[in-house]
């Protein structure tokens, strides 16, 4: 599973040194040609055919090894179920390139208020009243407003989906090594992913762990991050849960403000 996983992450590489491998052994075979083509006696013709063989076994080979690559990446790498990998350390990739950017923003409806209007008739003294008689006499009227705020509920994440961050809270400064504590689950889940935002970033998100999780958390540790040499200033930090279908179904979000050392 790790030699098909690290195959795959790095064909490029494999083909682009296969590929230069086979021009240099072209080159060999080329080289023996000639000399086979310019031997003049028996003893010289069998060596400069012996080299020319064996350069063309060692490029069978490596047109074999380019073919195994191939079929490694595009045939068996696909339908193999997402890895599990353990929860990540203090690693820190501060200028990796992100994915894409998500965002998940979760509408809130304005408050609905309801006002009650009670009037109140003052009678003068002296005036008598009948009961059910409506009183003559000036009125004065005095409004208490009566207000029940009701918020309409936040529009639900998909449906077996937790993503939460506690721990740091909500605006905390923090500085050095910081533990992220919280839960990122969800049905088919794949992975996550812990970014951040801010001054240190450039305007872009970037990641704040060497790689994604495939592990998923509930209640436990997030990813430990050390923020040494970070650029002072206010971040938003997030997590990202992405499913086996590569859509990202939840994300939620932490301000934290990072203190000069």
């Amino acid at each position: 599973m790790i030699a098909i996983t690290f195959i795959s992450e790095n064909a490029s590489w494999f083909y682009t040194v296969l590929l230069v491998a086979l021009v240099i052994l072209f080159a060999f075979w080329l080289r023996a040609h000639r000399s086979r083509k310019q031997a003049l006696f028996g003893l010289e013709l069998e060596v400069a055919l012996h080299r020319q063989r064996r350069v063309m076994r060692l490029m069978a080979l490596v047109v074999v090894l380019a073919a195994a690559v191939f079929v490694v990446d595009n045939l068996v790498w696909p339908t193999m179920p997402p890895a599990r990998s353990p929860a990540p350390g203090a690693t820190v990739d501060f200028f990796a390139t992100p994915p894409p950017t998500f965002t998940n923003v979760t509408p809130t409806a304005a408050p609905t208020v309801t006002a009650t209007l009670a009037v109140e008739t003052p009678v003068p003294a002296g005036v008598a009243t009948t009961p059910g008689e409506p009183v003559q006499t000036q009125e004065t009227l005095t409004a208490t407003e009566m207000i029940t705020p009701t918020a309409a509920p936040s529009a639900p994440a998909a449906i077996g989906t937790i993503c939460l961050i506690t721990s740091p809270t909500d605006g905390a400064t923090v500085s050095g090594s910081v533990t992220f504590v919280g839960s990122a689950d969800a049905d088919n889940f794949r992975f996550y992913k812990l970014e951040a935002f801010g001054p240190q970033t450039g305007s872009t998100w970037a990641s704040l762990l060497a790689d994604v999780v495939y592990t998923p958390v509930r209640d436990n540790v997030l990813g430990q991050v050390s923020f040494d040499g970070w650029s002072p200033g206010g971040y938003s930090v997030r997590v990202v849960i992405v499913d086996e279908t590569s859509n990202e179904v939840d994300s939620c979000y932490r301000s934290i403000s990072i203190s000069a050392p």
